[in-house]
């Protein structure tokens, strides 16, 4: 079977996978992530934290790959002027997703604005409402700033994942030729260091970790280790199927598709599924996004073939 049908099966599988793999954690709290996931939706939301954090990892991902950065080879494509357009497109469909707000953020938003401080005088509580109390995140904080640079940081190290693989098998005769054989090692990495974490995690909030104390059997912990389970398998499918698509196709067709598609094909699970994006304004944001962004997806795709 040629490459090129393997690489495009295995990347749309992949995106398929990333797309939906939040979808079974929909209904549980799990106030998780990766480690700097949660300070940085936490300070600058999703939307502007996922379009930093998404765009550096793009362009991180696709630039190692195009000019050969720390010592790999540079991956070069049939028409150049189509892979980098397609390349804008896909950044600037994500700039557009900002601006679609989501059921979950909107009760998120009424919440915060009509929030209610307590306030003890000689016994007697007193309710004041703090309609204006969300002006105050617009303001710009250290404690913003620090997260935006969180965010770049963690773009950086998301663009740089594939990057040793490559190396190895750039600059190593003896290196395997079977970019499976790396997927083991790339697990256990993750393992090791999420565990290493936990544990400072534990150790860090003490009897403060976010464990519900009504959870104390395994019946009652069933229906949340089942769906953290699907995710789990979802990732690993999606990230094996990445690791295909990127040898077959090259990063940089691969990593801009695989990084943008997901997100995509989530925000129309949540427009046509799960009805979390209403409106007029919304939908037409949401669709001229995706619009974009599956057109940049189609340049990237086919800049890399010879017949184009």
């Amino acid at each position: 079977m040629n490459n090129s049908v393997i690489g495009f099966a295995s990347c749309i599988i992949s995106c398929i996978a990333f797309g939906f793999m939040f979808a079974p954690l929909r209904k549980f709290d799990s106030r998780d992530g990766n480690i700097g996931s949660v300070p940085i939706i936490n300070h600058l939301g999703i939307g502007v934290g996922m379009l930093v954090w998404g765009s550096v990892q793009v362009l991180v991902g696709w630039g190692v790959a195009r000019f050969g950065f720390f010592g790999t080879r540079p991956q070069l494509v049939y028409n150049n002027a189509m892979n980098v357009v397609g390349l804008l497109f896909v950044l600037i469909s994500g700039f557009m997703f900002v601006f679609v707000k989501h059921k979950n953020q909107e009760r998120h938003s009424v919440a915060e604005r009509s929030a209610i401080s307590m306030q003890q005088i000689g016994g007697n509580v007193i309710q004041t409402q703090t309609n204006n109390s969300h002006k105050v995140t617009s303001h710009i904080t250290k404690e913003k700033i620090g997260c935006l640079g969180l965010s770049v940081v963690l773009g950086v190290f998301h663009g740089l994942m594939m990057t040793p693989i490559v190396y190895i098998q750039d600059n190593d005769s003896n290196a395997s030729p079977n970019v499976l054989d790396y997927v083991f090692p790339h697990f256990c990495a993750i393992f090791s260091c999420s565990t290493i974490y936990f544990i400072a995690y534990c150790i860090w909030m003490r009897d403060r970790i976010h464990a519900p104390p009504e959870l104390v059997t395994f019946e009652q912990y069933l229906p949340q280790i089942l769906p953290s389970a699907v995710y789990g398998v979802l990732w690993c499918t999606g990230m094996t199927l990445w690791f295909v698509s990127n040898r077959m196709l090259s990063q940089t067709v691969s990593f801009p598709i695989t990084t943008r598609l997901p997100s995509t094909i989530g925000v129309l699970a949540d427009v046509l599924i799960f009805k979390d994006v209403k409106g007029k304004k919304n939908l037409l944001i949401t669709f001229s996004a995706v619009t974009i962004g599956l057109i940049g997806v189609l340049l990237i795709a086919f800049s890399n073939q010879q017949t184009i």
